[in-house]
């Protein structure tokens, strides 16, 4: 079980250069869960592709459904309170801070591209390639 950023998840669902790291975190560890908010940051994500022309509208549509599919029975609301006090303390977005929270109430790592979450919180944020590594090892 892991908490995956939205990235990761855009990364599995998108065909991109990254698409088979991601899918080799999905291989490792099937299991992916997120707060809520993925939904709104994975449309932008979706709509910036639109833009560029990398995605049809019909494309991102298809995508988005096939990713509410996959994670919908897999959303955890952290306390947005503690979200805000933690985003305060580390001086990270809030909506980062419910992905490290949510990873910290379920007791797993939030696997994210993200170089500052991972700097900030060692024993909870960890990079793709460092979790396919590291349960290699296993």
């Amino acid at each position: 079980m892991i908490v995956a950023d939205t990235n990761l998840i855009a990364y599995r669902l998108i065909d991109g250069e990254q698409t088979e790291l991601a899918l080799a975190v999905s291989s490792k560890d099937p299991e992916w869960f997120v707060p809520p908010l993925w939904r709104h940051e994975f449309l932008s994500v979706l709509s910036v592709h639109c833009r560029h022309g990398n995605l049809t509208e019909k494309e991102c549509l298809f995508i988005y459904e096939r990713a509410v599919l996959l994670l919908q029975h897999r959303e955890h609301q952290p306390n947005l309170s503690e979200a805000l006090s933690l985003a305060l303390k580390k001086k990270i977005t809030p909506y980062d801070a419910q992905f490290v929270l949510l990873a910290r109430q379920l007791g797993t790592s939030l696997v994210t591209y993200d170089h500052e979450l991972i700097q900030k919180f060692p024993g909870i944020a960890v990079s793709p390639r460092s979790f396919i590594e590291r349960m290699a090892s296993r």
